[in-house]
């Protein structure tokens, strides 16, 4: 059964117990009580000289807000004490609202904020609480939710923050830090598979969430609830990483397998400089300027309906790029469409909550953008309202590599999954089903930078078609072949004895993935199925084969035979 500790101070570390305000000084005294049922507080004592307020019930407390009001107080607790085994669940204390009947009960905005800050000095901020009346009462702050706070190790300190509402009064009183114990028995946790790339910019990942008790890293040495990482370098390599997180019944799990990702290559072009050309046939007000933070094109008084097509003086490879366009308005403002290539991506883009002739320029995503062949490229704006505005760069983030939607050089990779399906006699029994894939073209992906999964799907014959997303069962390689260069196998195993005569079938499949992007392809479905029963039957005649099992193993060939359902 697992129990609840919370936080104990005995009397020797007592006096390891800090305050700290903004002007280092310290409380006089501490006192420790036993709530008398395992649970352990730190008594708040008074901080604020003669404002402090309190009752039989609470004795000194802390008084919070109003004229007595303090920026931050929090206090740090020994290492000893805060490395309890077991995981953080919540944080309970008692506050009140200032009894005065001018106060009343005091909402969200009214309490202190709640932080638990590592040795670092990184907070993690909780919710405040809401609804505090003028009696004491117990808030409970859920911290099972907190997953960047229970991902940390190296809590240090309660930290109470300034009031929102500085005229207000609170007065707060026993902290408590609350675990769940480790279980005398905790379990190992095997790794979870590596994690996939949902979406990148040149300076962030996101990875597709794997499950709710995973923590990712891109180095596996720092782990983070968080399935973003940011602040990385744009074209440079990470490698990613997931395991699971302990619980009080499980420990730790190792790593998964690394998933190496590449951030995508950013372009980012002036349209004025040596980068593109104006050609432009209805837009006389449209001239080079200097404003502000760099060369722009400044279309002044320009109306509705105007355009001006800029030709690049370079060339970009084919690809599939997320664009941007960075702008700002001045004057009478105004709002556009962006074409590349004669393909919309912005419409009616606007840009009046930009302002003034100086400042910062604005950075406005567009929509996606293929890339069919190394060429000079077009883009053409055009205004949807009369008003002025400066144009500064066009910016592209390759995402994905041009895939013709007509040539697909992969289209065979996956092969074909052989009819006969086999026996599978040994440490497991049942049936094994083999395909033959093309390794000249696995080897040509891999070389290409994709990453290579295969498997076999397995389901009875009436399940219809097999994929990755049917639910069919999957009995994935992680691209380690079968005995021979070429051929892939999955096995059905442990087969109930009322599907011994059921007809099975397998099929094959080979996944690419190559920066967030991925496709799978799957061999030819099988359209006969393959019985326990009817392979038994071919084994007892393929003497060979036959003869050199075991006595054991030729009575459980018999038995799958000879089998008649009931």
């Amino acid at each position: 059964m697992v129990s609840m500790v919370a936080i104990i101070a005995s009397a020797d570390t007592l006096s390891n117990l800090i305050y700290t305000f903004d002007d280092g000084s310290k409380p006089s005294d501490w006192t420790n009580k036993n709530k008398g049922d395992g649970r352990y507080t730190i008594e708040i004592v008074d901080l604020t000289d003669s404002e402090g307020e309190g009752d039989s019930a609470h004795g000194k407390v802390l008084k919070f807000g109003g004229y007595g009001d303090l920026t931050n107080v929090g206090f740090k607790v020994p290492a000893d004490m805060m490395n309890v085994a077991g995981v953080p669940t919540k944080i309970t204390f008692d506050v009140k609202a200032y009894n005065s009947s001018s106060t009343g009960a005091l909402g969200k905005s009214d309490m202190p904020g709640f932080a638990l800050r590592n040795s670092s000095g990184t907070s993690y901020y909780l919710p405040q609480p809401t609804n505090v009346t003028q009696s004491w009462q117990t808030m409970e702050l859920d911290l099972s939710t907190q997953s960047a706070l229970l991902d940390d190790y190296n809590l240090t300190n309660f930290v109470v923050r300034k009031c929102a509402s500085g005229n207000k009064i609170v007065y707060i009183d026993n902290f408590t830090l609350w675990y769940d114990e480790y279980s005398a028995n905790r379990q190992p946790q095997e790794a979870p598979p590596a994690p996939t790339v949902a979406s990148a910019t040149s300076t962030s990942v996101t990875l597709n969430a794997i499950a709710d008790n995973c923590q990712y890293s891109k180095d596996g040495v720092t782990w983070q609830g968080s399935t973003t990482f940011t602040g990385l370098t744009a074209n440079t390599e990470y490698t990613f990483y997931a395991r699971y997180r302990e619980t009080v019944d499980l420990f730790t799990s190792p790593a998964s397998a690394g998933t190496v990702f590449t951030t995508p290559v950013v372009y980012k072009w002036n349209l004025y400089s040596d980068n593109f050309t104006l050609d432009n046939t209805s837009c006389g007000n449209f001239n080079t300027a200097h404003a502000g933070d760099g060369t722009y094109f400044e279309g002044t008084g320009l109306a509705s309906g105007a355009s001006a097509t800029f030709t690049s003086k370079i060339t970009i490879d084919p690809g599939v790029y997320s664009t941007a366009i960075y702008a700002r308005a001045y004057n009478g403002r105004a709002s556009i469409n962006v074409d590349i290539n004669g393909t919309r991506v912005a419409n009616a883009l606007n840009t009046s909550n930009l302002s003034g002739t100086t400042g910062t320029n604005m950075r406005f995503p567009l929509s996606e953008i293929t890339i069919t062949e190394t060429s000079t490229f077009t883009i053409t704006i055009t205004t949807t309202s009369t008003g002025s505005l400066y144009l500064n760069s066009i910016e592209f983030t390759k995402t994905a590599d041009y895939v013709s939607p007509d040539v697909d050089p992969y289209e065979n990779i996956a092969g074909t999954t052989m009819e006969a399906a086999q026996l599978r006699i040994g440490n497991v029994n049942g049936i094994r089903f083999i395909t033959n894939v093309d390794t000249d073209l696995i080897a040509e992906a891999e070389a290409d930078g994709y990453t290579v999964t295969m498997g076999t799907l397995i389901a009875p014959l009436t399940y219809g078609e097999l994929t990755l997303d049917s639910g069919a069962g999957n009995v994935p390689t992680n691209g380690y072949y079968y005995g021979i260069s070429g051929k892939i196998a999955g096995s059905i195993a442990n087969i109930k004895t009322k599907n011994i005569a059921r007809d099975f079938v397998g099929r094959g499949y080979v996944t690419l993935t190559k920066d967030y992007g991925s496709k799978t392809y799957y061999s030819v479905q099988q359209t006969t199925g393959r019985s326990l029963k009817t392979l038994a039957a071919a084994a007892i005649l393929d003497n060979n084969f036959y003869n050199a099992l075991t006595d054991a193993q030729k009575d459980l060939v018999n038995y799958w035979a000879n089998y008649t359902a009931e």
